[in-house]
């Protein structure tokens, strides 16, 4: 017997991974999100908050974060929010994404809020709003694709061979 139990939803919620998706945890994530400095600060059932901190190296020489940073926060928080909704053995991967900038970057902290907006058996759909300073900078929308880990070293959060 595994740790999932079926959400109302049809989806599948597993508790075990918590823990590793609040950390960040490079087994689960691998190492681009810990480049980035991007942290888990909150993950509900339906919703999740990521968050980053602008560095001198992520600025454009215009003084502006550079979009591709936030882009990259956009497509961690649209994977990340539905992996305690996925079995073990599978992981969402990203079909697209549709982004807009509202207002540059230049300091602080950013902050991506992901809400998942439809849940089925093989997609989903997610909205990420993001902002820094209290003012909204990004808004996307993108689906996901749940897929079989098999043939990766990936098993999926709270599988085989998931750190505790």
């Amino acid at each position: 017997m595994t740790s999932e139990v079926v959400a109302e939803d049809g989806g599948f919620v597993n508790p075990a991974g918590r823990d590793q998706l609040l950390r960040t945890d490079p087994a689960v994530f691998g190492e681009f999100p810990g480049a980035l400095g991007i942290t888990t600060t909150e993950l509900g059932d339906r919703h999740g908050c990521f968050e980053l901190t602008v560095r001198p190296e992520f600025r454009s020489h215009f003084g502006i974060q550079h979009g591709g940073v936030v882009a990259a926060l956009i497509d961690h928080s649209l994977g990340s929010v539905l992996l305690p909704h996925v079995e073990p053995g599978t992981w969402p991967a990203t079909l697209e994404f549709k982004m807009n900038f509202l207002a540059p970057v230049r300091e602080g902290v950013v902050r991506a809020t992901a809400t998942i907006l439809a849940r089925r058996r093989s997609v989903a759909v997610v909205r990420i709003d993001v902002e820094n300073a209290g003012r909204a900078v990004a808004a996307a929308q993108g689906t996901v694709s749940f897929q079989s880990a098999r043939g990766s070293s990936h098993s999926g959060v709270g599988g085989p061979g998931a750190t505790p």
